[in-house]
This record gives structure tokens, C-alpha cells and sequence, in this order.
């Protein structure tokens, strides 16, 4: 796992894109854009995407046994007809509180769909703290819940041998390890595997690899951290904002005239510049004319102390950005 290519697939301008999910059956990849309110479907053959809109924020989807798709909407687990674009709530979770959301949710290799709640966002990990709980929807369309007392409820994934369950709690900076019933769909010993650093920013979504390895995706970090959930210690770190450096095909810069002389007065020195080393008429004129006129002189030396910077170019910003196959639901 030493080289690890990355590639933007899908360019559809996501407020919040997330939960990605391969629907094998359609051969196309699933996700969401939460506060965009959209569930998307992108296709590798014409590389385009499709989205259905929807009357709330949209946190996670997965697949239905018997079809088309399962949404945590708002505070709703929700079936989801693609074709008829048709949204029939299921249940509904987190009665009791007017400000609380779904976030990320998966289904589990016996069929149950998990998902968690959190306060509505102030601004980006802000919030009103402990709101958030863990729910399951199991088959027969009843929910259970898990815990409460979450900040953002997070990353989640199971063990290749089905008997662990990983969870994030964004906000605890923790990834955790539960002890997990495959028939019943009960958890518990939780324990903390691995504590990141403020440095390494806010864990957020989470999956695991054929190796058994865990994923981490880093919230405002610019970076994936892969972990071994064994040891607790961590094997690789994706920079995001190098790789996008080293992929990023550099144009070159154009220079917009119209921008530089649209100013006009204050690129005298320009003028000057031109006047004094290109022509020696122009520069006995130019030398007479400052020696006459003070108050221009004055004016004219601010101009040159405070707007040199149109002769040199300006910094480049760059631009930030921030197996996929799951399980069906039993429905």
C-alpha cells in the first residue's frame, strides 16, 4: 500500500458529498449530497451523474434487498424509488428534539441499516454537544437505540470476521471498537483503538480495506489516515492537498491587461517606468515637470509605495478541496 493513486471521478460541485455506495446491480456509484438535498447516481460509462432532489438534508443511502434504495433523511429512515422519484418515510427517530439531523450510516453484513444523529451545525463542527444517539433499522422495520450523548455521530464499518464493530464520534477524536453480535446486531466493550492529534483534525468518515486496515477520512485536515485496528497505530497518511498538487496540470498564468490597466492613475509607475528607461526626450520633460510641481511629486511617491504590486505577479491560490460495495438492507 506504499503508492496509492487517487482520481476525482465524479465533478458535481457537492456542498457536502458523502456516504459513496457501489450499486452493482445498476453498475453505477452512490452518494449523497447532504445540504445540497440530493441523492446522486453516477454512472462510469457516460461518466455523468444524476440526482434526485429531496425536502430535507440527505446524510447516507443504501441498498435495498428488493430494490432501489434506503436514505437517512432528516431525522427519517426513508425508501427511496429512483425511477418514480418517490421518497416513503419508514420511521422516524429523535422525536423528542427539534434540532437534531441524521449523518453517515451503513448496513451491516446481516442486513441491519446503522445510522446516528447530531445537532444541527451553527457553522462546521460547531454545535450544541451530547444531542446526537445510535440507532439501528433492523428488517422488520423496527429501531433500536444504541447510546446517546453523541457530539457527531460518524464513520462506522465492521470487521472482515463480522465480530467488531468501528465507530467515530467525530468530536471525541477517537476511532472505537465494539465487541459485535452478528445475529443479534448488539454491541458492546467499547474502547478507544486509536486517538488522533488536534493536528491531525476532526475524524469523520471511515471504512475498511481487504486487509482488514481501517480508512479515516480527516475533516478539515486534508488527509486520510489508514489505521491498524489491531495494534492502534497508524500505517499511512494521505495528504489530499499534496496529491492534488502533484496531479494538478498547471496552465499558464494569462495576464489579464484589463485588470492591470483598468486602474489606470495608479499604474503611473509603469508610465514612469517606461518614460525613464526607454526614452531619454520623454525623461528631460518628465525630470522638469516633477521639479515644477511639488504636490505631484508628493502624490506620485505614495503611488510608487503603494501599488508596486501590479509589476510583480501575484501568489496562486490554490484550490481546496476538502471497494465500495455494501450490504443490502433486509427489506
Amino acid at each position: 500500500m506504499s503508492s496509492v493513486s487517487i482520481e476525482c471521478v465524479a465533478r458535481e460541485g457537492c456542498r457536502i458529498g458523502e456516504s459513496p455506495v457501489w450499486d452493482e446491480r445498476e453498475g453505477a456509484l452512490l452518494y449523497v449530497d447532504i445540504t445540497g438535498r440530493k441523492v446522486c447516481r453516477w454512472s462510469p460509462v457516460t461518466r455523468q451523474a444524476q440526482a434526485i432532489a429531496l425536502d430535507a438534508p440527505v446524510s447516507s443511502v443504501a441498498l435495498r434487498q428488493s430494490g432501489d434504495y434506503v436514505i437517512t433523511l432528516g431525522t427519517r429512515f426513508a425508501a427511496l424509488k429512483w425511477k418514480e422519484e418517490l421518497v416513503t418515510t419508514i420511521t422516524q427517530v429523535d422525536k423528542d428534539k427539534a434540532n437534531t439531523r441524521f449523518n453517515d450510516g451503513k448496513v451491516d453484513p446481516a442486513g441491519r441499516y446503522f445510522a446516528g444523529t447530531m445537532a444541527e451545525e451553527i457553522r462546521p463542527a460547531v454545535l450544541e454537544r451530547r444531542q446526537g444517539s445510535l440507532y439501528t433499522l433492523f428488517p422488520d422495520l423496527s429501531v433500536v437505540k444504541h447510546f446517546d450523548q453523541v457530539d457527531i455521530s460518524n464513520g462506522l464499518d465492521w470487521s472482515l470476521d463480522h465480530r467488531t464493530f468501528f465507530y467515530i464520534d467525530s468530536l471525541s477524536y477517537s476511532v472505537d471498537a465494539f465487541d459485535y453480535d452478528l445475529q443479534t446486531g448488539k454491541i458492546g466493550n467499547r474502547r478507544s483503538i486509536y486517538k488522533l492529534e488536534k493536528e491531525e483534525s476532526i475524524p469523520d468518515g471511515m471504512c475498511i480495506d481487504t486487509q482488514g486496515k481501517l480508512w479515516v477520512a480527516c475533516y478539515d485536515g486534508g488527509r486520510v489516515i489508514r489505521l491498524d485496528p489491531e495494534t492502534g497505530k497508524s500505517l499511512q497518511k494521505m495528504d489530499w492537498n499534496f496529491v492534488l498538487k502533484k496531479n494538478k496540470t498547471k496552465k499558464p498564468k494569462r495576464r489579464n491587461k484589463n485588470k492591470e490597466w483598468g486602474v489606470g492613475f495608479f499604474h503611473l509607475t509603469e508610465i514612469v517606468y517606461l518614460l525613464l528607461f526607454k526614452n531619454c526626450f520623454f525623461f528631460f520633460f518628465f525630470f522638469l515637470f516633477l521639479i515644477i510641481s511639488n504636490s505631484f511629486m508628493s502624490l506620485l511617491s505614495k503611488i510608487t509605495f503603494v501599488n508596486m504590486s501590479p509589476l510583480f505577479p501575484a501568489s496562486v491560490v490554490l484550490e481546496k478541496i476538502k471497494s465500495l460495495r455494501r450490504p443490502s438492507l433486509c427489506l
